[in-house]
């Protein structure tokens, strides 16, 4: 009896594995303008309106300040939203 509950934890826990993992986020590939401060989205996958807002928020342009090395040019950066919908 002890294996069977054993081998029905194991099944249980690979299938909610398998579920969160399925799981589509949105995907945004956008242009930062370090001389104007702004963003621009160039595509997008499995979009939502929070979404968009939050790769146009001043939070993202805040990390991409942090993290920039040049501010010569445009750069072009893949952001995914993890916030649920």
């Amino acid at each position: 009896m002890k294996k069977i509950w054993f081998l029905f934890l194991i099944s249980s826990s690979t299938y909610a594995t398998e579920l969160s993992l399925d799981k589509q986020y949105p995907k945004y590939k956008i242009e930062y303008d370090p001389k104007t401060y702004t963003i621009k989205i160039l595509s997008k996958k499995n979009a939502t309106k929070e979404c968009d807002k939050d790769a146009k928020s001043s939070s993202t342009k805040a990390l991409i300040e942090r993290n920039l090395r040049s501010r010569d040019k445009k750069i072009i950066i893949n952001f995914t939203c993890h916030r649920e919908s």
